[in-house]
């Protein structure tokens, strides 16, 4: 979810895979905030709910990878310093916002936040802010490692046996979870030049196959999503979308690069506008359709923000809000 540099071309199936990506984020905390609040009750929703979080979280962390090995080669100190700004200070900013606007419509909303959530931000993260949260201690690690490939491929194992061990939905799980992504992305960022458009024949045999693994995996299982027997999906998944981005083409690849320019900015402020859309129709239009909720809850979580992005950018307050810089860059 970090920006390109200024300096330096963006790549425009990386940008249209972040936009798919922030498109399905949006949609399974939409789609979840309509079934706590009692509106979705559609058994169809399970389903959706399944299959978008058996992938989507994995393809961010490999997206999160692949800018690490052009950022390191500034040297560990600026790598460092630059990714606190671009993760953690955001990370901070908008736990806090986000955090301070549950205690003020506590009961309105489906989730709760109490004062001592808000103290302890640094050190423990609140709802979807752990991505950023475990995302930092992954730059941590590659910092602390030096991009040492055997090393960090090292780890990713003894991740991935670690994870099988634990019993409980946690930080802890989906850190060890999602860490092969992440280094995966890395060790691919280093040759992002040799990567080819895949044949569609390709793509469609990964979807298929991501569709039987998905249908492996137990949905009623609260660890369903990060347990073992959903590392195939989670991968599978994942190279889909990286293969789809390869092949969208026209204003449908210039909207979904735009928006996955903008995927931070959605990530960190689309709970608030789909919620406040949510509670506003619950209010004006409690007879509404599902799926007019589902609709609104995503069109004012993905507008939203872009627009409160622009009107940041014109106050210039969006580098201390922690938000994206504009690309310099053109993409390619």
């Amino acid at each position: 979810m970090e920006p390109a540099a200024a300096s330096g071309a963006r790549i425009l199936w990386i940008d249209i895979a972040r936009g798919l990506g922030i498109l399905l984020v949006v949609a399974g905390h939409v789609e979840r905030g309509l079934v706590s609040a009692g509106v979705a009750t559609a058994s169809a929703w399970a389903g959706i709910d399944l299959a978008i979080y058996s992938f989507h979280m994995a393809l961010f962390m490999l997206l999160a990878g692949l800018n690490v090995p052009r950022t390191f080669r500034r040297g560990r100190g600026p790598f460092l310093i630059g990714k606190v700004r671009s993760v953690y200070h955001p990370y901070l900013v908008w736990s806090a916002i986000q955090g301070g606007l549950l205690l003020l419509v506590s009961g309105a909303a489906n989730s709760a936040a109490s004062w001592s959530d808000l103290v302890q931000i640094p050190w423990r993260p609140i709802m979807q802010f752990w991505f950023l949260y475990v995302l930092m201690a992954y730059l941590l690690l590659v910092t602390l490692t030096g991009m040492q490939r055997w090393l960090l491929i090292l780890l990713g194992v003894a991740a991935i046996a670690a994870n099988m061990s634990l019993e409980s939905l946690s930080l802890l799980n989906r850190l060890l979870f999602y860490l092969p992504f992440f280094i995966a992305g890395a060790l691919l960022g280093e040759h992002l030049d040799s990567v080819r458009r895949p044949a569609l024949i390709s793509l469609g045999i990964l979807t298929a196959l991501w569709a039987a693994a998905l249908a492996l995996v137990m949905p009623r299982d609260p660890l369903a999503h990060l347990g073992l027997a959903a590392l195939p999906c989670a991968v599978l998944g994942t190279l889909a979308i990286l293969g789809l981005a390869h092949h969208v083409e026209g204003r449908a690849a210039l909207l979904l690069a735009w928006i996955g320019q903008r995927s931070l900015s959605i990530f960190v402020m689309h709970i608030l506008a789909s919620a406040a859309t949510r509670i506003a129709l619950l209010k004006f239009v409690p007879d509404a359709p599902e799926l007019l909720y589902f609709a609104a809850g995503m069109t004012a979580g993905v507008l939203l923000p872009c627009l409160a992005l622009g009107i940041a950018h014109r106050a210039g307050i969006a580098a201390w809000l922690g938000l994206e810089k504009r690309s310099a860059g053109a993409l390619r």
